[in-house]
């Protein structure tokens, strides 16, 4: 796990309900690993967003939710 992404997984922890923080652990490190492997991609993202979505807590959401749409569109592999 690069700096960028150590940044980032613990963000996202911290706004996920204490009850699927285990999900949310797996998810980002499911995500790092396909960006590794260069496998990482828009579906994978909007999957990756689909999965969180309801792991958020309610005054986090938009906030995460607003991050994951601005890295969507300006992903380049």
């Amino acid at each position: 796990m690069n700096a960028y992404q150590e940044k980032f997984y613990e963000f996202i922890l911290a706004r996920v309900k204490t009850e699927n923080l285990e999900d949310a652990q797996s998810l980002l490190k499911e995500s790092f690993a396909k960006q590794a492997q260069g496998s990482f991609d828009l579906e994978f993202l909007a999957s990756f967003k689909a999965k969180l979505t309801p792991w958020l807590k309610p005054e986090s959401k938009d906030e995460v939710l607003k991050i994951i749409r601005d890295f969507g569109q300006n992903f380049v592999r």
